[in-house]
């Protein structure tokens, strides 16, 4: 198969930024220290949108948790996303979840998808659960408990729990459940849980992802403690649904936690009543205008991008990543909402051009697919592809679990697969080399690679310039970018044919 490769976008990626802080009205040398480590923890973050049911589609719950995915590493945490998940990678992912969060931090999980309440505990639906009564739910689903465990057993300073999950109910046509909408959990410590509807909601009219999109809104707002924050998020989507949509949340936190501190450093000196901190010393900001150069070179990119012979779809495309990849508000300039508006111009600009066929991008991707060379079945053995052009075998299809960058190559090292165990993480020129220029979400050949996830895989080769990061590709749209090795992508597999 011959393939041309989309061009690469270099990605800036977030440095952690500062972590939660306690107020406290004590000044002495004790609480001074106990303030400086309330800035050290590790943020954590898992998001879960399931969409993908056999019946009550929910057609916003994975692009929501896309965008709130870019947010949150915008915020400093480190994400692991999942979509359409089933009831064993739901569990796996939670218990995935409980071992990356650290005494100390901040741990943050959302929902989107549905959900019911059952035995006085509420149950995560995953995507092939097929319940025929309410008795069958508990062995289906997942109990959301199982987050709220691992969040106590890791001593986490802070935990967060988001249910956006009072969507109907997508066993209907067997059952009725006695409880209507959510129940209300017993939280640890230090825990605020947060429903996008008060327990036992009433379904209406509201746009599904109008709370998520409020929640996306006002963490982008800095200065907002996490009480807030929520508490705006609740009035506006009240407001918004015309007083039909009640988010509620319970909340046992102690203290102040700031998810985008103004400046944290300057909060933190003044609680304990010590000198501001300069602002050259702010890492909020610094990290927030390093995002913005990543933005300006990837805003240039796209429209070289728009140069080539493609047609106008794909070049809408292009520009919709840079939307996608770019969506946090930068507060300390314009210059992020100015590329944001122009993007949506040159959206709207090759819209028009869509009706009326471009007969000269049109002919390019003909000339360019009569070179494209069908691969032989003979190479298409099973579970694995061997591409006749370079002569690599792949791993045709993921097993859906996301890694950090060692542990996937740990994963590859160790794969036995159809009598090889010479697997390894391929370089980004390899796993570049697999993207088809003429798909889109998924950017690959779907039948020599089946499931792939419209997301990052991970490739082997480090970023030169930071070591602390390697390269990957987002298989949605074909992009490279590089991503801090802590991050969790998808891994395809690699090895070469002798």
């Amino acid at each position: 198969m011959h393939t041309i490769s989309r061009l690469g976008l270099s990605l800036g990626v977030f440095l952690c930024l500062l972590l939660p802080i306690t107020e406290n009205q004590a000044a002495s040398q004790n609480n001074l220290q106990n303030k400086s480590t309330a800035i050290d923890g590790s943020r954590v973050a898992l998001l879960i949108g399931n969409g993908d049911y056999r019946s009550l589609y929910l057609k916003d719950a994975v692009p929501s948790v896309r965008q709130l995915e870019g947010v949150l590493r915008e915020l400093g945490f480190e994400v692991a996303r999942l979509e359409n998940s089933t009831q064993k990678q739901l569990k796996r992912s939670i218990d995935d979840f409980g071992r990356r969060l650290s005494q100390g931090g901040i741990g943050f999980f959302y929902y989107f998808g549905h959900a019911m309440a059952h035995d006085s505990g509420n149950y995560l639906i995953p995507v092939d659960a097929s319940a025929d009564s309410e008795n069958e739910v508990e062995y289906d689903a997942v109990r959301s408990s199982r987050v709220l465990a691992q969040m106590e057993s890791a001593k986490t300073s802070t935990n967060l729990l988001v249910l956006d999950a009072c969507h109907g109910n997508p066993f209907s046509r067997y059952f009725q459940p006695r409880n209507k909408g959510l129940v209300p959990m017993t939280s640890p410590a230090n825990t605020l849980i947060a429903y996008s509807r008060a327990p036992g909601c009433n379904l209406d009219d509201s746009p599904a992802d109008l709370y998520v999109l409020e929640l996306i809104r006002h963490l982008s707002m800095p200065g907002l403690d996490v009480e807030e924050l929520f508490q705006k998020v609740r009035s506006e989507v009240y407001r918004k649904s015309g007083s039909k949509q009640i988010p509620w949340d319970a909340s046992s936190l102690t203290g102040k936690v700031y998810l985008n501190p103004e400046n944290a450093e300057k909060m933190v000196a003044s609680a304990i009543g010590g000198s501001e901190i300069s602002e050259e010393k702010d890492p909020f900001k610094a990290a927030r205008l390093r995002n913005l150069e990543s933005m300006k070179k990837t805003f240039s990119q796209a429209f070289g991008y728009e140069k080539r012979n493609i047609s106008p779809s794909l070049k809408i495309e292009a520009w919709r990543c840079f939307l996608l990849e770019f969506a946090g508000d930068n507060p300390f300039s314009n210059d992020d909402e100015r590329m944001r508006e122009e993007a949506h111009k040159r959206i709207a600009h090759w819209e028009t051009a869509l009706v009326e066929p471009d007969t000269e991008s049109l002919a390019a991707e003909a000339r360019a697919a009569a070179f494209r060379i069908e691969p032989d079945p003979s190479a298409v053995q099973g579970p694995i592809f061997l591409d006749p052009n370079t002569q690599l075998m792949w791993q045709r299809e993921d097993d859906g679990l996301q890694r950090s960058w060692l542990e996937a190559a740990d994963y590859c090292e160790s794969l036995e697969l159809s009598g090889y165990g010479d697997w390894r993480l391929p370089k980004i020129a390899e796993l570049t080399d697999i993207v088809d220029p003429h798909e889109y979400d998924p950017a690959i050949n779907v039948d020599l690679f089946p499931n792939t996830k419209t997301s990052t895989y991970w490739s082997s080769t480090e970023d030169e310039d930071d070591l602390d990061y390697a390269l990957h590709v987002n298989f949605k749209c074909g992009y490279m970018f590089h991503y801090e090795k802590t991050g969790r992508d998808y891994v395809r597999c690699v090895r070469m044919n002798p």
